[in-house]
């Protein structure tokens, strides 16, 4: 297999201009969340500008893949990019001038959360195009391996850039990485693509989407085990700061361990996918979810039986964020090699859209059910239910229908 390493032109491109980004995106929402509550002091207010952020792109998604496969991938990113660097001069220009109000803030969420609606799809749709079937899983690996970097530096930065020179500056910092990002990928080569035909409405082409992926059943199998992974990672999310302080020693600092740990796997789970000699099975990503209902199931136990030192939860998960993000790798790199350039963007809209409406799902169903039941209980309820899940898409896809799922 012939190695990336970022040797590719085009490759090295596209994840450089995405890198940037998402180092101007992590620092710019640590400064979003103190502006909210420093200037409004509202936690409400807070809820509702992180829902403002997945809203848009769970209404436009099934849109903006269509416009994903019907125009030139590369332009649309660089057209996101130039639209998000403008959205946030114009929100420094406010900030300077004291003008900048919530109402405000919150339009320019608004817009910055469509424009990534129309650039998230057509990002990992661009990837087959760029690359070798056998190279993708590499690729994926070295862009998770950098969203995990990002993850972990991009709020210590922010909390620091805020302290010293305040919310311009900030500001005008992700204005700077999005039109960096955009020259970037204004270098990108596509090769020659089969021109796409488009259907007389936008409306027709969404439906001949859902058509192909429902008829497809290892792509739809997929996008239910994408949407099954969403809701439990959702409910440690919610755990979390619950455990932090149910731990011994300071629970912030606990929280912000805990954080850590799973940043920590973020990486380490996206080298080793990254050096992954096997095949690309789909049948993999059902382990990956079983062994994540153990880490949790795991939790609660040792919860259940009195033990609170933070080294037995930092362990569990950094290994529930590396089997994450290889079964994330996974899928991604299974999308990208076996679905059709021309429905790359509808199929890859439909797999964001999945996880956006579950990750909310989970907020409220594992709030709910800590507001009855104690913390351990809720653990071992969601790594047994996990594990359950799992077994049931084991024996669907592989007993019922004398079929295993597919060994791309």
């Amino acid at each position: 297999m012939k190695k990336i390493y970022l040797i590719n032109r085009n490759f090295a491109c596209l994840w450089l201009s995405q890198s940037i980004s998402q180092t101007g995106d992590k620092i710019y929402a640590v400064a979003l969340s103190w502006w909210i509550l420093e200037r409004t002091g509202s936690p409400m207010l807070m809820g509702l500008l992180l829902a403002s952020t997945l809203l848009p792109q769970i209404l436009m998604g099934l849109i903006a893949g269509v416009v994903a496969d019907r125009f030139n991938r590369k332009r649309l990113l660089i057209a996101a990019d130039i639209t998000r660097g403008m959205i946030l001069v114009v929100l420094t220009f406010l900030e300077r001038s004291g003008g900048l109000q919530p109402t405000f803030l919150f339009a320019g969420t608004v817009t910055l959360s469509l424009a990534t609606a129309f650039y998230s799809p057509a990002v990992k749709a661009v990837l087959p195009q760029l690359l070798e079937k056998e190279q993708l899983m590499e690729a994926n690996a070295l862009s998770q391996a950098a969203y995990g970097i990002t993850t972990l530096a991009g709020p210590v930065i922010g909390a620091s850039l805020v302290t010293l020179y305040g919310y311009p500056v900030v500001l005008l910092l992700n204005a700077a990485s999005f039109f960096l990002s955009g020259i970037l990928e204004g270098f990108i080569r596509l090769p020659q693509a089969k021109p796409l035909v488009a259907d007389s409405s936008i409306g027709r082409e969404a439906a001949a989407g859902f058509r192909y992926i429902f008829t497809s059943k290892p792509i739809l199998t997929i996008i239910a085990v994408i949407a099954v992974a969403h809701l439990f990672v959702g409910s440690l999310q919610v755990l979390a700061p619950l455990l932090a302080v149910s731990l011994k020693g300071n629970g912030v600092q606990n929280l912000g361990f805990l954080e850590t740990a799973m940043g920590v796997g973020l990486v380490a789970g996206s080298v080793c996918a990254g050096r992954n000699k096997h095949k690309m099975q789909a049948d993999r990503l059902v382990y990956f979810l079983l062994a994540c209902g153990f880490c949790l199931l795991l939790t609660g136990a040792v919860f259940l039986f009195g033990i609170r030192a933070i080294p037995y939860y930092l362990l569990v998960f950094f290994a529930f964020s590396s089997l994450v993000v290889n079964a994330s790798i996974l899928w991604q790199s299974l999308l990208q090699a076996n679905t059709p350039n021309e429905m790359a963007g509808r199929v890859f809209s439909a797999a964001a859209i999945t996880g956006n409406l579950s990750l909310p799902l989970s907020y409220a169903l594992f709030g709910m059910l800590l507001n009855t039941y104690p913390l351990y209980a809720v653990l071992l309820f969601s790594g047994g239910s996990l594990i359950v899940i799992g077994i049931c898409f084991i024996r669907c896809c592989m007993i019922k229908d004398k079929v295993e799922l597919p060994q791309w």
